[in-house]
């Protein structure tokens, strides 16, 4: 459940405001790796931030505000970490592929090609719980252009 929260929060942080035309397809690989990379420093400033306010010489009620507030940033920093660790390629579609490449199914069979196939398992299973779970009532599906060959 905790899981669900933070990749449901996480969508909006991944989500990036640029056009798919003009943004080169991470692999799944590079994707996770930026995304932990980010998250690391994050963590890294806000205890450099935390280091400068400990070592301060006056307690002020300002002081101890701050502090509280870099502790509460610092404790979201290390759990958003943690759960962009476990990302799975399934993830990389939901909040990655899909939002940035929607309209371009060239893109779709590209990031299909880079995947192994315990990450296709992965996605394929998701899938398959998305479609026999009772939630599901109607699917939109954009088909693949017949120029596309599916063979990876």
């Amino acid at each position: 459940m905790l899981k669900l929260i933070a990749i449901t929060v996480m969508a909006f942080f991944f989500a990036a405001p640029v056009k798919a035309a003009s943004t080169p397809l991470l692999s799944y690989k590079v994707w996770k790796l930026k995304k932990v990379d980010e998250a690391k420093s994050i963590v890294v400033e806000l205890e450099h931030q935390m280091k400068k306010i400990n070592n301060a010489r006056f307690t002020e009620t300002a002081v101890e505000e701050d502090k509280a507030s870099v502790e509460r940033k610092l404790f979201q920093a290390k759990l958003n970490l943690e759960v962009i660790r476990g990302l799975s390629a399934n993830d990389y579609f939901v909040l990655y592929v899909a939002p940035l490449f929607k309209d371009d199914p060239h893109a779709l069979l590209k990031a299909a090609k880079t995947l192994s196939p315990k990450e296709v398992a992965d996605i394929l299973g998701a899938y398959q719980k998305k479609l026999s779970s009772p939630e599901v009532v109607g699917i939109k599906t954009n088909p693949l252009p017949e120029d596309l060959s599916l063979t990876l």
